[in-house]
């Protein structure tokens, strides 16, 4: 583990999903409250300045500068954290082959089967008129498949309050649901995609992890 923890900050913009998975991927590995946050804003174009760009060419969110290095990317940014801080039973990626794979399937599918669909710049390609339509149609279509995988992860109907991740073979938090979060939030806030009726065991799992402190204290919302 490095010796540097303390040098570590997150160039982020609150309500981008990519960004909210670093915070809470720093916040599980108990490194949040060394992170200094650097808010780029996307709507005043601050990821546009060359200030900026000197710290990520690609001008993106999240970018994060720990122990000497720029890491940009927010999957490699995560698996790096999860690798370089180790935790007893912290690990967001198992170390079974099947379960790793249960678990990046997921992520992968929101990363990059639907989040690229709709970030600012893919988006502001088309129309005003047909954003919402494009944006709609592709959360759906990926949390379509997410569902039908979610269905075969919990074979037999529980209590709601037992959908606690997304992989429940492996039982801890794990990167999956690190995506799933900030994407399903996505979803429900700007969009008129009905979560709970259409997709409702994502629904269950998303309403368990939202309140882990991980999501909870590093909120877009969170002051």
């Amino acid at each position: 583990m490095s010796q540097q923890q303390e040098l570590i900050t997150l160039h982020s913009f609150k309500p981008s999903s990519s960004s909210w998975r670093v915070r809470a991927a720093l916040h599980h590995k108990q490194l949040w409250e060394k992170t200094t946050i650097h808010e780029v804003s996307l709507l005043e174009k601050d990821n546009e300045k060359e200030e900026y760009r000197k710290v990520n060419p690609m001008g993106q969110v999240p970018c994060l500068e720990i122990n000497g290095q720029t890491l940009t990317q927010s999957i490699p940014i995560i698996e790096y954290l999860d690798v370089e801080f180790p935790q007893e039973g912290g690990d967001l990626i198992p170390k079974d082959h099947l379960l790793a794979f249960k678990v990046r399937q997921i992520a992968e599918i929101i990363n990059s089967g639907i989040q690229p669909m709709h970030n600012g710049k893919a988006i502001r390609m088309l129309p005003e008129e047909k954003r919402t339509e494009w944006m709609e149609f592709w959360i759906r279509n990926g949390l379509t498949v997410i569902e039908k995988i979610l269905a075969e992860n919990y074979p037999t109907q529980l209590n709601d309050d037992e959908y606690k991740f997304c992989v429940p073979q492996y039982g801890k938090l794990s990167l999956a649901d690190i995506c799933l979060v900030p994407q399903v939030f996505v979803a429900k806030t700007r969009t008129s995609i009905k979560v709970d009726t259409e997709f409702p065991i994502t629904n269950k799992v998303y309403s368990n992890l939202i309140q882990m402190d991980a999501f909870a204290k590093t909120h877009p919302q969170a002051k």
